[in-house]
This record gives C-alpha cells, sequence and structure tokens, in this order.
C-alpha cells in the first residue's frame, strides 16, 4: 500500500517500537505487572546476548513462568543462541515457546513455514507452548510498508504460513502483532481468529483487535519501555498457571467420550471454540459419528469438559473444571436432543492438576476422577455414590506420571475397571492395566504402540460395544481416527481407520 509522508513517518516511528529487535532480557526484570494478571514471561531474540547472559534461573527465581525464544526468519536464518535458550528455560523451570518474525517480502510462505518447524525443536513434552508467527512493521532500512504486499496477498500470506505449520507439528500456532500493523497490511481481517492471539501493546490494556475482540492469550507490554521509546519484551499470560499449563499440552479439552445416549456404545461430546456443545451420536457403524447436533451454550468457561457415567444410570453425564478451579457437574437428563441442563458445583481447587480423567476406576458402574499433578504425581478421587457431591478427599496412588504428554482412561482389558493409556513426547503409548486395588491400581505400564505423536487427542472409549475400549484420536488436520481394541492385552491397537474430518473447529 502507498502512504503519505504522514503516514510514512507515524509507521516509522511505529516500527521502532514494534521492531524486532527485543529490549535488555539479560537480568529479571522490574517492570510491575499490569493489575489483574499474574503470570508473566520474557520475549528473546539474538539481541539479548549482546554483551549480557541470559540467566534463566534467576528470571524465574523471580517469578517468571514463561518465555518466547525467536527461532527463524525468512528460509535460512537460524537464531544461534535459540538452542541454548529453549533448554536453558526449560530446564530452569519455564513454560517455552519458539518463534518465527515473518518475512513477507520474500515471498515463501510455506519455505518459511517449513524451515520454522525444521527448527524450532518442538515438542509434546508438557512444557513446549504453541509457537507462534511475528507480524509487525519491517526494522530494515528500505522494505516497503506491509512488506509490499496487498492486503489479500498479505491475509493468503499469512494463511499458507500458519496451516504448512499446523501440519508439520500437530498443533495450532499463534499470531503474534499489533493493531497498528494488523489492520493496515490484513485488511482489518477477522479470519484468524481460530489461532490464539499474542498482542503487542503499549497501552493500558490491550486494545479490541478484529476477529479476536478481547480474547487474546498473551499481552506484550512493559509500559515503561514504551515511554522510552525502546522495544519491549514484558509479557503476561491471559489465565491461570494451570492455564498455561494446559496450553502447554495436558488432558482435557474440547472432546471428550462417553455413553450418552445409553445404548452401550460410546458418544462424543465436542466443544467450538464459540463455546457451543455439540453431540455427535454413535451410529454403530463403521464411521460411527457423522452429523453433530448442538446440545448447549457457553461452555467456554471450561477449561476442560469429562464425560463418564457418575451417577450409575448408564448414561454419560459431564463434569467440567472452571478456570477458577471448581468443579461442576452436569447430570445426563435422559433427553438425547438436549441431555444436559443447569449444573452444580461439586469441587475447588481443580487448577492444580494437568491431566483430569473420568472413568470408572473402582468397578462399582460409577465414574470417579484421576488427575496428575505438575510434579507427575497421580491421584484418585473415588466416587462415593452421593450425586450432588460425589468427590471428597483424593489419595495419591502413583508418581511419575509427568513423562506422558496424553493419559486417557477407560476400560481396555474389559474386566469392568478403567485402565489407563499414556502416551509420551516421543509417540510411545503404554498401558497401565488396572489390578483392583483401590488404593494402588495402577502399577508397571507395558507399552503397547509407537508412533502416537501425530495426534493432538488421544480418547478410549467403546465404540462397538464389546465392553472394550477403544481409541478415537485426532489429527491437527482435523481428521479422526478409530482404532479398535482387538482383545489383546499386550497389543490391543493395531491399524487404525479413518472416520470423519473437520475436527478441528474444536476447543
Amino acid at each position: 500500500m502507498r502512504t503519505t509522508p504522514i503516514i510514512a513517518l507515524a509507521l516509522a516511528l511505529a516500527a521502532q517500537l514494534f521492531a524486532g529487535t527485543r529490549a535488555d532480557a539479560g537480568t529479571a526484570g522490574t517492570t510491575a505487572l499490569p493489575p489483574g494478571y499474574t503470570v508473566n514471561g520474557i520475549d528473546v531474540s539474538s539481541h539479548d546476548h549482546d554483551g549480557k547472559t541470559l540467566n534463566w534461573a534467576d528470571r524465574r527465581a523471580a517469578g517468571e513462568e514463561f518465555a518466547f525464544v525467536k527461532a527463524t526468519e525468512g528460509t535460512s536464518y537460524v537464531n544461534p543462541y535459540f538452542g541454548q535458550d529453549n533448554q536453558g528455560a526449560k530446564a530452569a523451570g519455564l513454560y517455552v515457546g519458539a518463534y518465527a518474525f515473518g518475512r513477507p517480502d520474500l515471498g515463501n510462505p510455506a519455505g518459511q513455514a517449513n524451515h520454522f518447524a525444521d527448527n524450532l525443536q518442538w515438542s509434546t513434552d508438557g512444557r513446549t507452548l504453541p509457537p507462534f508467527l511475528d507480524l509487525e512493521w519491517p526494522y530494515l532500512s528500505g522494505t516497503p510498508d506491509c512488506y509490499g504486499l496487498s492486503q489479500s496477498e498479505m491475509r493468503s500470506w499469512i494463511s499458507t504460513f500458519l496451516t504448512t505449520v499446523q501440519a508439520r507439528i500437530g498443533r495450532t500456532p499463534m499470531i503474534y502483532t499489533n493493531v497498528n500493523w494488523w489492520n493496515p497490511c490484513t485488511g482489518s481481517s477477522g479470519a484468524f481468529s481460530g489461532y490464539p492471539l499474542d498482542i503487542s501493546s503499549c497501552g493500558s490494556t490491550p486494545p479490541s483487535v478484529p476477529g479476536w475482540g478481547s480474547n487474546w492469550t498473551f499481552w506484550q507490554y512493559d509500559i515503561d519501555a514504551c515511554k522510552r521509546g525502546a522495544a519491549h519484551d514484558s509479557m503476561v499470560f491471559n489465565g491461570s498457571v494451570a492455564q498455561l499449563a494446559a496450553l502447554a499440552g495436558g488432558s482435557g479439552g474440547g472432546v471428550t467420550a462417553g455413553d450418552v445416549t445409553g445404548d452401550g456404545k460410546a458418544d462424543l461430546v465436542a466443544r467450538r471454540t464459540d463455546g457451543t456443545l455439540w453431540l455427535y451420536r454413535n451410529s454403530g457403524s463403521t464411521t460411527p459419528y457423522g452429523s453433530g447436533a448442538q446440545v448447549g451454550v457457553s461452555w467456554q468457561q471450561f477449561l476442560r469438559v469429562l464425560s463418564g457415567d457418575v451417577n450409575g444410570d448408564h448414561r454419560a453425564d459431564l463434569v467440567a473444571v472452571r478456570a477458577d478451579g471448581t468443579l461442576w457437574l452436569y447430570l445426563n437428563g435422559g433427553n438425547d436432543t438436549s441431555p444436559y441442563g443447569t449444573g452444580t458445583q461439586i469441587g475447588t481447587g481443580w487448577q492444580q492438576f494437568r491431566h483430569v480423567l473420568l472413568a470408572d476406576v473402582t468397578g462399582d458402574s460409577r465414574a470417579d476422577l484421576v488427575a496428575a499433578r505438575q510434579d507427575g504425581t497421580l491421584w484418585l478421587y473415588a466416587n462415593g455414590g452421593n450425586d450432588s457431591a460425589p468427590y471428597s478427599a483424593g489419595g495419591q496412588i502413583g508418581t511419575g506420571w509427568g513423562v506422558f504428554t496424553r493419559i486417557a482412561a477407560g476400560d481396555v482389558t474389559g474386566d469392568g475397571r478403567a485402565d489407563l493409556v499414556g502416551v509420551q513426547p516421543d509417540g510411545t503409548m503404554s498401558l497401565y492395566a488396572n489390578g483392583g486395588s483401590d488404593s494402588a491400581p495402577y502399577s508397571a505400564g507395558g507399552r503397547i504402540g509407537t508412533g502416537w505423536q501425530p495426534f493432538d487427542r488421544v480418547l478410549l472409549g467403546d465404540t462397538n460395544g464389546d465392553n472394550r475400549a477403544d481409541v478415537v484420536a485426532t489429527k491437527a488436520d482435523g481428521s479422526l481416527w478409530l482404532y479398535v481394541n482387538t482383545g489383546n492385552a499386550s497389543a490391543p491397537y493395531s491399524a487404525g481407520a479413518l472416520i470423519g474430518d473437520g475436527w478441528q473447529q474444536f476447543a
């Protein structure tokens, strides 16, 4: 786009403020957090190593929870300090994400995205945050405004980059930008609201952004640096530490499996990003899930939505965790078109868990809760039979569960008690069979598969009514896969079958 001299001057000032070169990150900063936010972090690049030392242990001790590190730019540049910062920050206990500085002027969005994916050291280790594409004013002198692209060309470039990264790593990437760039260069596009937003703003609060409104995930603020006209690197997360951990990978979320209709076969309940709740009834065919039906609204308030038979009537109820850690029960009323009415609060403090699972561990036909904390300890909250307060004090039943990025619960062996299946970052799947002891149901696990790293969801549910849990899983491209339980305890899941698509629309 062409600009007048006055607009060009404004853009130049904006370029200085939002350039790819970041502020000093050598030691923990003293910038006060914006009111109302408690989870903070930092953005670093190679410029933060110019005569400085990044002491990640000091930053963690100062209270920082996360870091984003520049990995690449274009199709050839790799930050020489990326590896040591990525690993150093994780070793210090921070959650870490990578970012690519977007260069639309160089074209080849797929090539830039693949270069990023090749070098961002993506991991499903539970400590890696979704990566972001950095979109802002050019910092190189002589680069045309909006990198010389029209608004439609820019939207196309962004879309290709993001979808390429998503296909490579199996997670939805994020967008980093500011409204002073986004609005003129994309035409105030609202088409990318399905991608989490990292908003850069010197205001006292982040501005409304087309498509996202005020639904941002990270905010790069550092008001003091903004006042000095310097680059800024301080960030806050729009949520709790438990929510940050969930963003870095953990069980629960937008799709859950359970027998909603009471026919002995697992249906799927899914939550869209707009908060609507959808039921996909099991048809009993080899492709059991067809068109869904909306069965609720306003479910975006929950961190997790879990399906299981809490009251023992053979229909799956819903248990959900809100951002404040409160636990809610929605009993199934038996109406398949509107199964869930008003919920009841049944607990507090559930934001502390990285994984939360709902399944019948004790064999009494009522779903218990199994939860893993950040330290890897595993806890069982047995269902006491009181529908108004089914879960009281929990008991620790294991350790070492921090190695898993995905954990699913279901009756794999067919004995009426829920087993656990865990997936590690390298894609190996292990089965922990329920031994029948309520105080220590899960002992040593055994490996039952490999190659599961492409899946962003792994669910257990009896899809064919043989009383053995099958695996239903989704990939980042939205494809839905079914792995039927063979009945072989040492290798229950063999070749999978593609049974649907479009599942990337769910939160």
